[in-house]
């Protein structure tokens, strides 16, 4: 049986995904299995990946879009290993990544998720110091010590310390990967991380840098539309709403509601423009828990 089970979800791009293969297939740690899932896509997926077949990649494809949930949910009921780690189609890892996360989780019985820092990189796979800095103070992994971090939700669900999609490893159990909601679609590193140590799990930090993060034109056109920066604001909201819910991080409640007024403007307009009567009756919920949290 594998140690760890890399899934690559992918939906049209082909540009950076052979890369992104290759940087698991060179792991130190060879004990894994590979399954690229690809979300339908209509771009020709499948004959890049074929090319890895021998070398011992899988490929599923679903037959239609089904949305970025679903597709991790079905990809990961089609792995066994004991360890989970998810890599984005354009990013890379270090050849020693999965080997140093999982010294910890392993020795470690307490230890969800195992994470580090990353460089930040342009379309050409060109190293932005600078960026990487910035990205590393942004989410306040320059204020963490290097090991285990205990309780850690405040870390967690208010900073955005964990890069829990390309730059973690996370024991299979610490998440109900069945039962992620659709609603969280792209958010869905936020909700697992945040399923991982709600009841107090430690996670373990390793101040290295041992994950190349592309930005490059094609993520940044996606985010800056309007639809998608209101569909991001509903996923965010629906997030939030359910850990304000939370009392098992309440230590995280007052920020957490800051977070979701901040929203609530966004995701108003959206649903009342679209003219979605059962989910603006929610949100004004969630607004309602929000304010009653910083009373």
């Amino acid at each position: 049986m594998p140690l760890v089970s890399v899934i690559i979800p992918v939906y049209q791009r082909l540009n950076f995904l052979s890369g992104a293969i290759e940087s698991v297939l060179n792991q130190s740690l060879s004990n894994i299995e590979i399954l690229v899932a690809d979300d339908g896509s209509d771009t020709d997926v499948g004959s890049l990946v074929e090319s890895f077949i021998k070398r011992g990649v899988r490929y599923r494809r679903n037959p239609v879009n089904v949305g970025v949930v679903a597709n991790l949910k079905s990809a990961i009921e089609q792995t066994s290993a004991e360890y989970i780690a998810i890599l984005n189609d354009d990013d890379l890892w270090e050849p020693s990544f999965l080997e140093r996360m999982l010294e910890p989780i392993r020795s470690e019985p307490t230890v969800a998720l195992s994470f580090c820092d990353h460089w930040i990189i342009n379309a050409a796979g060109e190293i932005d110091e600078e960026a990487s800095c910035r990205n590393t103070r942004q989410w306040k992994r320059h204020l963490l010590r290097e090991g285990a971090q205990h309780p850690f939700i405040k870390e967690t669900l208010v900073f955005g310390s964990i890069p829990a999609v390309m730059g973690t490893v996370f024991r299979r159990s610490a998440v109900a990967w069945s039962e992620i909601p659709a609603e969280v679609g792209g958010y869905y590193d936020y909700w697992i991380a945040y399923q991982a140590v709600r009841r107090g799990s430690a996670a373990w930090y390793t101040n290295r840098r041992l994950v190349h993060y592309r930005v490059h034109d094609q993520s940044e056109t996606a985010r800056l539309s309007t639809r998608a920066r209101n569909m991001a604001a509903r996923q965010a909201f629906f997030i939030l709403g359910e850990m304000l819910k939370d009392e098992s991080v309440a230590i995280a409640h007052r920020d957490l509601a800051k977070r979701a007024l901040r929203r609530l403007p966004r995701v108003l307009w959206s649903e009342l423009t679209n003219g979605r009567v059962k989910p603006l009756v929610k949100a004004t919920r969630v607004a309602t828990k929000a304010i009653a949290a910083l009373l």
